[in-house]
C-alpha cells in the first residue's frame, strides 16, 4: 500500500464489518481471520477489485475511502475504495451493488484487536467492533497508514 499517494486522495476510513454467519455471508462461512485473508484479499479481491455488498453494509460515501476490513472483532485487511457500482436488480444472495478496490492498495496484516485498534486512533469514544460500520476521524489517517504500513504481511 503507497501511503504517501494514499494519504493525498483519502477522505474518509470507514469500518467494514465482514461476518461468517452462514445465513449474512455464506462465502465466509467458518472461516478464519487467516483464511479469509488467504481465500478472499489475497486471492479474490487482489485480483477483481470487487467486493459484492448486500444493503447492511452499504456506505453513505463510496470514493476515496480507506476500508478497514472487520472480521472476527479484528481488523485483517485494509484497501482503498475507489467507486461503487450499484445494480438494476438485486443479485442472487441479496446483493445491491458492489464497491470497487483499487487492486494495488490491498493489504492483509496480523490482526489488530478491538483494544489495540481503540488505542492506536483518537476517537471520541470507544468503538466497539459490532456489525455496524464506522466512520474514524480522517485526522487518524496518518498514525493508521503508517502503522498499517509496519505490521503488513
Amino acid at each position: 500500500m503507497n501511503s504517501v499517494l494514499l494519504e493525498e486522495k483519502i477522505e474518509q476510513i470507514r469500518i467494514l464489518p465482514m461476518t461468517s454467519a452462514k445465513d449474512l455471508e455464506s462465502e465466509f462461512y467458518n472461516k478464519t481471520a487467516s483464511e479469509m485473508q488467504d481465500s478472499f484479499f489475497k486471492s479474490q479481491l487482489a485480483v477483481d477489485g470487487e467486493y459484492k455488498i448486500r444493503r447492511a453494509s452499504k456506505f453513505a460515501t463510496y470514493k476515496d475511502t480507506l476500508v478497514l476490513f472487520q472480521f472476527s472483532r479484528q481488523i485483517i485487511a485494509a484497501a482503498f475504495l475507489k467507486d461503487y457500482e450499484e445494480f438494476t436488480d438485486t443479485e442472487n444472495g441479496g446483493y445491491i451493488g458492489k464497491y470497487i478496490f483499487d487492486k494495488n492498495n490491498i493489504l492483509t496484516f496480523d490482526p489488530i484487536s478491538e483494544k489495540d485498534f481503540n488505542n492506536l486512533v483518537s476517537l471520541d469514544c470507544y468503538k466497539k467492533f459490532t456489525n455496524a460500520t464506522h466512520k474514524i476521524p480522517v485526522s487518524n489517517l496518518k498514525v493508521i497508514l503508517d502503522f498499517l504500513k509496519n505490521i503488513a504481511v
